[in-house]
């Protein structure tokens, strides 16, 4: 519905969810929200949702529901936004992390495809160093898989 609506009407939506992102993010309905408004919210709502999901990468990163937010973002948010997402979680130390997950290691193979020359190189180091972790997860190996 959110994409039908003008921005008078979802405003209200997206001032709630950014008041209670983390929560939201965390949920297992929620972080679907989340997910709709950075694919179809008004581009300054759009901007807003993905800087807190970059500030707050680290917590999203190391949950279920938190990981699906952190992969709907690097697949919709502006490109620029996508590759300080992607920097994020390998300044964080959650890359691998999020790769075992579920809905996590969509986003470990995103931010590997959005990090160009030494950073994308840094990441790659990352996700190898944990080899045997990755290899060991169903969703880790399908992240070694796209190395």
């Amino acid at each position: 519905l959110v994409e039908r609506c003008v921005d008078e009407q979802i405003s209200p939506l997206v001032e709630a969810v950014l008041a209670s992102f983390s929560m939201i993010s965390r949920h297992p309905c929620g972080n679907y929200v989340v997910q709709h408004l950075l694919s179809h919210a008004a581009p300054e709502h759009r901007h807003h949702l993905s800087q807190l999901v970059e500030c707050e990468v680290r917590g999203l990163a190391t949950d279920c529901f938190g990981g699906a937010v952190v992969s709907g973002a690097l697949s919709t948010a502006p490109m620029e936004v996508q590759v300080s997402i992607a920097r994020a979680l390998v300044r964080e130390e959650v890359l691998d992390l999020i790769a075992c997950t579920p809905h996590g290691h969509i986003a470990a193979i995103r931010a590997l495809q959005v990090l160009e020359g030494s950073e994308q190189e840094e990441a790659r180091q990352i996700l190898l160093a944990g080899e045997s972790t990755l290899q060991a997860s169903k969703w880790g190996s399908l992240v070694l898989r796209s190395l």
